[in-house]
C-alpha cells in the first residue's frame, strides 16, 4: 500500500505517511482479500473486525 507519496503530496510528510518516533500511528490492517482487520488511529486501536 501507497503512504510516504500521497502524504508528501497533500503535505503531511512531517505526521503521516510512514513509521517515525513522533509522527501519528495511523495504521491499517488488511485481510487477504483487503477487507479491512485493524485500524489504529494515532496510536489508539479504533476498529477490530469481529
Amino acid at each position: 500500500m501507497a503512504s510516504l507519496t500521497p502524504a508528501r503530496v497533500i503535505g503531511v510528510d512531517d505526521r503521516k505517511g510512514s513509521l517515525e518516533a513522533g509522527k501519528d500511528a495511523d495504521i491499517a490492517i488488511f485481510e487477504d482479500d483487503f477487507s479491512a482487520w485493524r485500524t489504529m488511529i494515532r496510536g489508539q486501536w479504533a476498529y477490530a473486525a469481529t
